[in-house]
């Protein structure tokens, strides 16, 4: 059985993982199980969650879809640029302040 951790400590491991001041708990600590109430102080986003799920997750919901989402686009974006130097060969030309493919 792991050693009980106390409020201070809880703090320290989130700081250690997302970095100092991305998060604010705003309830106190109890235990592993308990829920935990944060913001996000990047974005303002509140919300509760079991606190050691928060420590093993990626912080906040709002924050990490838009990562994700992002990630996303950019893989779908690159496809479609693959393709499209497949299909025009070496005509193709990224103007990459505009990210705008054009076929030469």
């Amino acid at each position: 059985m792991s050693k009980k951790i106390t409020h201070e400590e809880y703090i320290k491991k989130v700081e250690n993982k997302f970095g100092q001041g991305n998060y604010e708990i705003l309830n106190r600590y109890a235990d592993a199980y308990t829920p935990i109430v944060f913001r996000h102080t990047v974005c303002g986003t509140r919300d509760s969650v079991v606190a050691r799920e928060f420590l093993r997750g990626k912080g906040c919901k709002k924050c990490s879809k838009a990562r994700r989402v992002k990630r996303q686009r950019i893989k779908r974006l690159k496809k479609f640029e693959n393709e499209l130097r497949q299909k025009y060969s070496n005509r193709i030309c990224v103007l990459e302040n505009t990210k705008v493919l054009r076929v030469i």
